[in-house]
Order: C-alpha cells, then sequence, then structure tokens
C-alpha cells in the first residue's frame, strides 16, 4: 500500500499547499489539451510545402537565407508536424489531389503565367540596409472556380458511365459470355470512377458497386428475355 503524507513548511497551511497542487494541475491539464489539440492538426499541403521550398532557394526569393538548422526546418521530412493555417473545407478525392498538385502546376508552367496576370508583388528587403533588392511574383487560383469545374466534370462522368454501359450491353450479341464480361468490365468501371472522383468510403463504393452491378444483371437479364 502506497501512503503519501505531506508535510507543509512552517508558516504554511494546508490549505495553501493544495491551492498551489490545484494550480499546477489545472495548468498541466490545459497544456495536455493544447498539445492534444496542435496533434490534431492536419499537415500542410505539398504543393504548399513544395511551393515553400522554390521561394526559400530562389534568386528572386529568400535566396538561401535559412541556413544551418534553422534552414532544416522546411525540408521534406518535417511534412508530417508542419500544418496550414487555411485547410480546404471539402475533404479532397484523388480526382482533386490530381489537379491541384500536377495538373494545375503543369498548365501554369506551361500557359498560365502567359494569360493570368500576377495578383501579388513582394519585394524583400536587405535586413541591414532596408533597401529592397529582390522582388517576387505571385499568381493566384481561386479554388472555388477548381472545384466548380471538378463537380461538374465528376457529375458529367458519373452521370454517362451508367448511361453508356446499358447502351453498349444493349448492342452486345447475346450469345456467350460477352454480356457478362461487358457486366464486369463495366462494374470495374464504375468503383474506379467512384474512387477517383469521390472522397467516398470503402463500404460505401462497395454498396454502390454492387447495385450498379445488380442494374446491369437486370438489364442483361430482360434482354435476353
Amino acid at each position: 500500500m502506497l501512503v503519501i503524507q505531506f508535510t507543509s513548511a512552517p508558516g504554511h497551511s494546508k490549505g495553501a499547499m493544495w491551492d498551489r497542487l490545484d494550480a499546477a494541475l489545472e495548468r498541466y491539464s490545459k497544456a495536455l489539451l493544447r498539445y492534444r489539440a496542435l496533434s490534431q492538426l492536419s499537415p500542410t499541403n505539398p504543393l504548399h510545402h513544395k511551393h515553400l521550398q522554390f521561394w526559400l532557394t530562389d534568386t528572386n526569393g529568400g535566396l538561401n537565407d535559412l541556413q544551418g538548422v534553422t534552414g532544416t526546418l522546411w525540408d521534406a521530412c518535417n511534412i508530417p508536424d508542419l500544418t496550414s493555417l487555411t485547410q480546404p473545407s471539402d475533404p479532397s478525392d484523388p480526382l482533386t489531389n490530381l489537379f491541384n498538385n500536377h495538373l494545375l502546376p503543369l498548365y501554369h508552367q506551361l500557359i498560365g503565367h502567359k494569360i493570368h496576370a500576377p495578383s501579388h508583388y513582394i519585394t524583400t528587403h536587405d535586413a541591414f540596409t532596408d533597401a529592397p533588392h529582390r522582388s517576387s511574383i505571385i499568381y493566384h487560383y481561386s479554388d472555388r472556380l477548381v472545384l466548380r469545374t471538378l463537380n461538374v466534370a465528376s457529375t458529367v462522368l458519373a452521370s454517362m458511365v451508367p448511361a453508356l454501359s446499358s447502351l453498349a450491353l444493349y448492342y452486345m450479341p447475346s450469345e456467350g459470355a460477352a454480356r457478362i464480361g461487358g457486366v464486369v468490365a463495366f462494374t470495374f468501371l464504375f468503383s474506379l470512377v467512384i474512387v477517383l472522383v469521390t472522397p467516398a468510403k470503402r463500404i460505401e463504393t462497395f454498396v454502390a458497386t454492387a447495385a450498379f452491378a445488380a442494374v446491369l444483371i437486370v438489364f442483361v437479364g430482360g434482354q435476353a428475355d
């Protein structure tokens, strides 16, 4: 049995000692909750981190001003410990990630910087003389416009897959296993589209795919009759 005995110093009452202990526990609890809140923050966007690293090494940007240990804070190995002040409001699907992380940078590199006007100019000043000596150009692409475009494309694609699948099965020969193979192929295509264009969970993908396969089987059975 563990017995803890508190001995108060001369001139201090037990009540004051318990007050100090309660205050210490309260500070510990607040610190624990803050750490838990920080741990639940989403990691930074890899594309944003890539742009930051590019700016830090660019001759018109950071120009490798961060040296030593300070310069390693923004390395790729530290991405899980970094976060962004702004996070996307909607869960990202693979199609959105592909567009934002690969297609949009490629578009900007090829023609975007030619047809879009810069939104901001950032001038870097010398730390000692305060004289401007570097200037950075920032381009802005609206996230709302990108999401609207992707939503329209996803909706059109999702509505075309069932219709085109039924049309293709209608013209397939009923003899042999051609239509059964078509059902398998179109079911796989439908599940692939769901995975790529929606943030659906695995159970939701399974239920939707099973329902789609059942509809195609009923359609094939009705055509056979």
